[in-house]
């Protein structure tokens, strides 16, 4: 379990908005964004669908959109029409004998899949 004290805030440039990644997620931006030729220089989007409303992708480089967070030397960068929805996401990093992925942690107002990466916001229609 990820304690409060070792997560990071990356603030969302937009709107103000918090997304939070963990010092193992940031640590791993920064690895795969040196490999990918890109230091410095993250995307991260929400592919519609899956297990959830939601699953992330996280690549290195810039492919396209506003940079929405910046910590420890990585930009992320995210399509401007997805801000809101990465608005609050909780991000970790866990490396495991299958090689270790990005994931969601669930807090209140959401719904994540036991694979990690995907989610819904619970939303009072």
């Amino acid at each position: 379990m990820i304690q409060h004290s070792q997560l990071r805030t990356l603030r969302i440039m937009i709107r103000g908005q918090g997304l939070v990644f963990s010092n193992t997620a940031v640590a791993e931006l920064t690895r795969q964004a040196a490999i990918g030729g890109t230091p410095g220089l993250t995307h991260i989007d929400l592919v519609h669908g899956g297990c959830e409303e939601f699953t992330i992708r996280l690549k290195p480089g810039h492919l396209f959109g506003v940079p929405v967070a910046r910590l420890d030397g990585i930009t992320v960068y995210a399509p401007a029409s997805q801000v809101t929805n990465l608005a609050g996401l909780n991000i970790d990093y866990q490396d495991d004998l299958d090689g270790g992925s990005f994931r969601i942690i669930q807090k209140q107002g959401m719904r994540c899949c036991a694979c990690g990466s995907a989610f819904s916001w619970l939303r009072n229609n």
